[in-house]
């Protein structure tokens, strides 16, 4: 039983239904309601992901998706020493389908698919597969009580993101934790037909944050009446036509001059009207009321603007006529959180991955990266363990532990260097070095490859 329905989830859920296992997924929404609904915090894919998606029939849109090859950096410095670079990704060969019955091998670089066709499309592809299922509806902390009270399942594994109605099931972790920084996140997705035509992600950084400027595959949303229509079980299929468009993220540090949070504009938009006006120090963010509206996030958009032409007019001027894509608009807080990936109800215990247990620095670009390793890797140990061992704590903490030696520990240093940068954490000419490294042709690969893996990144 996996509860949570983003891409740590489905990736371990269709890894464990090709292996055999009667899987069963409890998510949030039906498919329909995903397409239809708001999208969530985009990501990039690197080549090293898109890989093992491959093996498992998720890499879905090979044809539709918009390769990203490069990725060009932009230190703006406000004392004037500002500098870039710029770095060819590496790509990763597939075999994909040729002529008639032969497959040919291609290279496909990194890219980034909007999280409601990742979620939407892998819940379609796992429930096609013998003894898998997906359900929607929202799991408690009751309803996981039960699950385990009755022995529903011999494995049960949460990943549903930051939701803090499970996540406080595990324990704050001191001994993983580090590499990650609260950020305050606004993101649009914008119209690029003639705006966007670089095969590239730009990123901004300054002491107050990052801007992340990248094409992605995208959808427009369904209706409200499909949505609807869908709710019929003899629903004819709609046809989604994805389209490729720019994502903008805006990756402020609370309480900066990038902080949107901060403006009375958007902070009067944190309440329905009617409602109590924000206390002192209240957080402005209100997830249900941005869920029914969007409005607080493109105000917290349009606030931004001027400010963003101060750090780099010239970007700001690619995406000033385009336009912003319905439901795309999002303005979210990230709270770093690293916690012990098991926890016991009456004495059974139950796995957690993802978000809901260990937060990546989003600024690294590892998000996805992590959610999908995190899987692939459980995946793999937990065919070893024997039915016996799947109710044994230390068991189940190995497959994780296995995670975070192979992946984990060097996400969160990668993460640490990126989110260092700036703060002065870093040892004395590590900056130096990196600026010296990067401005050469093989150091600009080693830093990319650390990019697409971790593991490899350049040792300063």
């Amino acid at each position: 039983m996996i509860i949570g329905g983003g891409r740590s989830a489905l990736t371990l859920a269709t890894g464990l239904g090709a292996d055999g296992w009667h899987v069963r997924v409890m998510t949030r929404g039906t498919m329909a309601e995903n397409l239809g609904g708001r999208t969530g915090l985009t990501q990039l894919t690197m080549p090293l992901v898109r890989g093992h998606e491959h093996e498992l029939g998720l890499d879905l849109w090979t044809a539709d998706a918009p390769p990203i090859e490069t990725v060009a950096m932009h230190m703006a410095d406000p004392a004037g020493d500002s500098w870039s670079f710029a770095a060819p990704l590496p790509t990763t060969e597939l075999s994909l389908p040729g002529r008639g019955e032969t497959p040919v091998r291609m290279p496909v670089a990194a890219t980034s698919i909007d999280t409601r066709l990742t979620s939407a499309y892998w819940r379609q592809h796992l429930a096609d597969l013998p003894g898998a299922a997906v359900q929607p509806g929202d799991v408690s902390l009751a309803d996981l009580a039960s699950l385990v009270r009755y022995r529903l399942a011999d494995l049960i594994v949460v990943a549903t993101g930051a939701d803090p109605a499970l996540a406080g099931l595990f324990e704050p972790d001191s001994a993983h934790a580090g590499g990650a920084s609260a950020r305050v996140v606004t993101q649009v997705h914008l119209d690029d037909a003639e705006t966007w035509q670089d095969q590239d992600a730009r990123v901004v950084t300054c002491p107050d944050g990052e801007i992340m400027v990248y094409p992605v595959l995208t959808h427009t949303p369904l209706t409200a009446e499909q949505v609807r229509a869908h709710l019929n079980v003899d629903a004819r299929p709609t046809q989604v036509r994805p389209y490729r468009a720019m994502c903008v993220q805006v990756l402020a540090r609370p309480g900066g001059a990038l902080d949107p949070t901060t403006a009375p504009v958007v902070r009067e938009l944190a309440r329905p009207p009617g409602a109590d006006p924000l206390e002192p120090g209240e957080d402005p963010i209100v997830s249900e009321y941005l869920g029914r509206h969007g409005t607080q996030a493109l105000a917290a958009w349009r606030w931004l603007w001027p400010r963003l032409e101060e750090i780099d007019p010239a970007l700001v001027k690619v995406f000033q006529t385009a336009q912003v894509r319905e439901k795309s608009a999002l303005l979210r807080r990230l709270e770093p959180q690293v916690r012990r990936p098991i926890a016991e109800i009456d004495g059974v215990p139950v796995l957690g991955i993802g978000d809901v247990t260990n937060t990546v620095e989003h600024v690294s670009a590892q998000g996805a990266a992590a959610s999908t390793l995190v899987a692939t890797t459980m995946r793999e140990q937990l065919r070893h363990l024997s039915p016996e061992q799947l109710r044994e704590p230390q068991a189940l903490a190995g497959t994780w532990e296995a995670y975070w030696a192979l992946h984990g520990a060097h996400t969160r240093n990668f993460g640490a260097f990126v989110n260092g940068y700036w703060s002065g954490a870093l040892p004395e000419g590590t900056v130096e070095a990196f600026r010296a490294a990067v401005s050469t042709r093989e150091g600009a690969a080693a830093w990319s490859e650390g990019l697409n893996d971790p593991h490899k990144s350049l040792r300063l």
